[in-house]
């Protein structure tokens, strides 16, 4: 499927795999249900899932509560952000701004900014959360978020906690999950603001703390197109959550704009967009 979505939409994709689809459309507890596995999921996956997710199972469709709980049989990498070689090639060009409308007009679009300013494109690609996707392109309907607030916190833990780097809870409770830092600190992550942090540290202090709201967008079946109208494209995670479907989508838009640009020269190929590197892709868009 990832393969796919290089050259092809999430929605097409997803909508041409009867398999996936089901997927995509069955509740999570109906398919746990289905299978005769829900004892196992409640007592022991479905802890790892609120954990992840902060959402409950019946919250969940089950595409991607399956592939959520991937991560328990496959290695999960943690990356570092090389913002300078990212933007390397096109840093002069960026603008810092914050757009305020997204207009279509006979040559392309025009991009109306907070600031005043006004920009026309051939192409548009949105980046953007969600909800602010919704806001620009003035969608319909997109998945409901999930919520969480988290601690920084500095201290000693519990001994009924101490010998684990990761405590998951079940989702009767409001707690989410509890995760040892690389540098002896902890992240605390639960659904209310203010959590009684002395019954699970003998001592404390919060280095800081966050409203995540949106966390991200993953209850629901609302399944949306890369492709929104003639090179206008949206990115991101709207239907499958997380940072590598996010950025293949990502790749997929810049694929098609490669293939317009190339179509009329010489240098087109019919599998040139297939063998090109995803560096170049990136730079091109």
């Amino acid at each position: 499927m990832k393969k796919e979505c290089e050259h092809k939409s999430q929605k097409e994709v997803i909508k041409s795999s009867n398999y996936l689809y089901k997927l995509y459309n069955q509740k999570a507890i109906d398919f746990v249900k289905e299978k005769g596995i829900f004892d196992v999921v409640d007592r022991f996956l479905g802890e790892t899932s609120y954990g992840l997710l902060f959402c409950k199972l019946n919250e969940l469709y089950a595409l991607e509560f399956l592939r959520w709980m991937q991560y328990l049989i496959i290695p999960v990498y943690e990356f570092s952000f090389l913002k300078d070689k990212i933007i390397k090639g096109f840093k002069n060009n960026i603008i810092l701004d914050s757009v305020v409308s997204l207009e279509k007009n006979k040559s392309g679009y025009s991009i109306k900014t907070n600031h005043g300013k006004e920009y026309y494109t051939k192409n548009v690609v949105i980046a953007t959360p969600p909800h602010i996707s919704q806001k620009l392109l003035k969608l319909k309907s997109i998945k409901k978020p999930a919520k969480a607030y988290m601690f920084h916190i500095q201290g000693k833990i519990n001994n009924t906690f101490s010998n684990v780097n990761f405590q998951f809870f079940h989702e009767s409770g409001k707690l989410f999950d509890i995760a040892l830092q690389s540098d002896g600190t902890y992240l605390f992550y639960c659904g209310y603001p203010n959590p009684k942090l002395s019954q699970y540290f003998t001592e404390y202090k919060i280095i800081e703390k966050h409203n995540w709201n949106p966390a991200f967008n993953i209850k629901g079946k609302v399944l949306l197109d890369c492709k929104q109208s003639n090179n206008l494209y949206l990115i991101g995670d709207h239907n499958i959550c997380g940072m590598e479907d996010a950025f293949i989508t990502g790749l997929y838009a810049a694929n098609q704009i490669l293939i317009k640009y190339f179509s009329n020269t010489n240098i087109y190929k019919s599998k040139l967009i297939s063998k090109v590197k995803k560096k170049r892709c990136v730079r091109e868009i």
